[in-house]
């Protein structure tokens, strides 16, 4: 599985919170994490607990994509091994 599109659209400030994937109240950014040439952002939504998981480009008009299956998988992989090679 691949990243999806995530529902924030290319240029999203950085600073914004996104909605929850799963009940669309507001998250919180809970870490960041630089993963190759993306940074992992990790939002945690207090209404319902669901943890969503964002790869981010370093280019400001690109979109944010809701990572998850393999692709999730990978990434949360290399930062266990913590040698940041999806």
């Amino acid at each position: 599985t691949t990243s999806n599109q995530s529902p924030l659209g290319g240029g999203m400030c950085k600073d914004k919170r996104p909605h929850c994937s799963r009940c669309g109240a507001r998250t919180g950014l809970a870490r960041v994490s630089p993963v190759r040439s993306i940074e992992l952002r990790i939002y945690e939504c207090a209404s319902c607990g669901q943890t969503d998981y964002y790869e981010v480009s370093p280019d400001p008009h690109a979109s944010w994509g809701l990572l998850a299956g393999d692709r999730l998988a990978g990434i949360l992989a290399a930062l266990k091994r913590n040698d940041g090679a999806p």
